[in-house]
C-alpha cells in the first residue's frame, strides 16, 4: 500500500538524518537501538560489533525484548553459522 511505502521511507530518512549527526560510535549505537524497533517491527533484535584482529563479537545495541529473549552480550565467530 503506497501510504505504508512513505511511512517506512519517511522512517528511513528520519533515521538516515539521526545517524548522519552522530558524534561518537556511541551515539550511532543508541540510533541503531531506538529506531531498530520502529524499523523492524515485530521483531526483537541486536547489532554485534567484532572488535578488529579478535574472533568475539560483543553486544552493541538491541531492540525489542532482545536481552530478555535471551541474547548473548558477546559470542565467538566459531558459533555462528552464518558468520563462519
Amino acid at each position: 500500500d503506497l501510504e505504508e511505502l512513505s511511512g517506512s521511507l519517511s522512517l528511513l530518512n528520519r533515521t538516515t538524518e539521526q545517524l548522519h549527526s552522530c558524534e561518537s560510535v556511541a551515539e550511532v549505537f543508541e540510533t541503531i537501538g531506538a529506531f531498530g524497533a520502529q524499523l523492524f517491527l515485530p521483531m526483537n533484535g541486536a547489532l554485534y560489533i567484532r572488535e578488529r584482529a579478535s574472533e568475539e563479537l560483543s553486544l552493541a545495541a538491541f531492540w525489542g525484548n532482545a536481552i530478555t529473549e535471551g541474547m548473548a552480550s558477546h559470542f565467538f565467530l566459531s558459533e555462528c553459522w552464518g558468520l563462519r
